[in-house]
């Protein structure tokens, strides 16, 4: 599949945007002006997620009304914001780049990975636990969790990715991401490798 997706040049929203079938990079973002190199890796993982999204659009988190809504929503994050951070990591690796950015620092720490992939299948597992439940604040945390501070889901779900190549090969894993979330999580139980589940 070929996409000519635009990627637009803007400033003073967040570091990168991607949706349907369009993204943009914030070109005045601190992490750009202490090192231009940067936006090379950032043009990757956004326009990744713009591919991605062409074929399993993102769902709006303004409908989620159930615990299972948003255990699906986690897992869809993981599946989008997992590859991308995969992909731009052969790209950083040439440039000696692993080091500038946190998420790629924490995959190359076996201490730091470990830690952090525990708290993701913790925090997925509680979101399973509670399917039935009515949504709560404390279900609404979990994706706050997930997406700032050690920035679970961007860290554990590139190291499932990471994973399901290195098992099953890169056309195992390019056709997971066409299948979507359910083929990624699917592939990654079946790549071998010890692990939490949820």
């Amino acid at each position: 599949m070929r996409l000519n997706n635009p990627l637009y040049i803007t400033w003073g929203y967040d570091i990168g945007v991607a949706m349907d079938d369009r993204a943009s990079l914030n070109f005045t973002h601190p992490h750009f002006l202490e090192n231009r190199e940067e936006i090379w890796f950032y043009c990757i993982h956004e326009l990744h997620h713009s591919g991605v999204m062409q074929i399993h659009p993102m769902p709006k988190i303004s409908d989620i009304d159930t615990a299972q809504e948003l255990y699906d929503f986690t897992r869809y994050a993981t599946f989008l914001e997992g590859l991308a951070v995969h992909a731009a990591r052969d790209a950083r690796r040439d440039a000696s780049a692993l080091g500038h950015d946190k998420d790629y620092l924490a995959l190359e720490n076996v201490q730091d990975l470990d830690r952090i992939a525990s708290a993701y299948w913790k925090n997925l597992s509680f979101l399973k636990n509670e399917i039935g439940a009515p949504l709560n604040e404390a279900h609404w945390q979990v994706v706050e969790d997930m997406s700032s501070g050690d920035r679970l889901w961007y860290v554990a779900g590139a190291a499932m990715a990471a994973e399901i190549e290195r098992h099953q090969g890169r056309g195992r894993l390019l056709e997971v991401i066409r299948q979507g979330p359910d083929a990624f999580f699917a592939a990654y139980q079946n790549t071998g490798r010890p692990r939490k589940q949820d």
